[in-house]
């Protein structure tokens, strides 16, 4: 069992007629990070805002095993960095501790090496001594990442930190995401509408739609075992299988079941006599797609191999198929 650090209770929230939390839990470990990921618009950013304390709850509480002070905030970085255009790199990453700076002795020359410091951790080091518009969107980001660890979080709130940042870029800011939070231990909360992004940096996943917690687990149970097919879709693409054809696919489940199969564990095969016919097939990424049509039924296809044309007769396997009872 887990040690809970961060415990969200049955928090909602509405802004007027409009319900954007509704009775949302979960809990979160000391040095963990969890994304929290869902289409926009699904209540991902004001449930930040409430665990940064700008918002407060119409009901529900957050409990924080270590006080949340002053001294140890909660940070919230913004999507957009929000950094002081006017001021260097040094200045907007050492300005919160010089504003703390008169209610605890850190001085000047304290605060700007703890600055150095970070900025040195997230590799901006040598960017001290410019202005936010000199740099690019991923330094930038950096900077403002560095802002919020100079203060010593006991929770980062990272609002979509991908969401300004191309191909790979995002990919590159993923991994050095997680890199620094593992070797920081600062307990991490990321917000984004990118499943991939969110996937490659989390220990676990909470999926948000409409203001509703659907699942939250590490990437291989959501993948393998979805709590609704919204989620199985959001990490992939899958299949419906229509009960008509359990049977010809060898497909046990109880009646009134839907039963799905993820693209990947769906397998097509050449063969003169097969059932099925191929429909599209294209290369991606070094795969074969394929869209294939059996009885009328269209399903997806996504391989390491093969060769196969449209129109090409071909027989269909389905493996680790997905089940919903209800």
């Amino acid at each position: 069992t887990m040690s809970v650090y961060v415990s969200v209770d049955n928090i909602c929230k509405s802004f007027g007629t409009l319900s954007v939390l509704d009775r949302l839990s979960f809990q979160i470990a000391r040095g963990e990070l969890v994304s929290l990921v869902g289409p926009s618009g699904s209540g991902k950013t004001t449930l930040l805002r409430i665990l940064a304390g700008i918002e407060t709850p119409d009901q529900g509480s957050v409990f924080h095993r270590d006080a949340i002070t002053r001294d140890h905030p909660a940070i919230l970085v913004f999507q957009d960095y929000l950094l002081f255009p006017h001021m260097t790199v040094i200045d907007n990453v050492s300005f919160g501790l010089r504003a703390r700076r008169r209610s605890r002795r850190i001085g000047r020359k304290a605060s700007t090496e703890r600055a150095h410091y970070y900025l040195e951790q997230l590799g901006v080091g040598d960017k001290a001594h410019m202005f936010p518009a000199q740099l690019s969107g991923g330094q930038r980001q950096r900077v403002a990442l560095a802002r919020a660890l100079v203060m010593e979080p006991r929770l980062l709130l990272l609002d979509e930190p991908f969401a300004n940042l191309d191909g790979e870029l995002k990919r590159d800011t993923a991994r050095f995401i997680r890199d620094l939070q593992q070797r920081l231990g600062v307990t991490t909360i990321v917000v984004s509408h990118d499943v991939q992004e969110a996937s490659e940096v989390s220990d676990r996943i909470g999926v948000l739609v409409g203001g509703r917690l659907l699942q939250t687990a590490t990437l291989s149970e959501i993948y393998r075992r979805p709590a609704t097919r919204e989620v199985a879709r959001m990490f992939g693409t899958i299949n419906v299988v229509p009960a008509a054809l359990w049977s010809r696919l060898a497909i046990q489940a109880p009646s009134g079941a839907t039963v799905c199969a993820r693209a990947e564990t769906t397998t097509v095969v050449a063969a003169a006599d097969g059932a099925a016919r191929v429909l599209h097939s294209r290369l991606i990424g070094g795969n074969m797609y394929y869209e294939v049509s059996l009885d009328g039924w269209c399903a997806t296809a996504y391989q390491p191999n093969g060769v196969m044309q449209p129109g090409d007769r071909c027989r269909l396997s389905l493996a680790d198929n997905i089940v919903f009872t209800s």
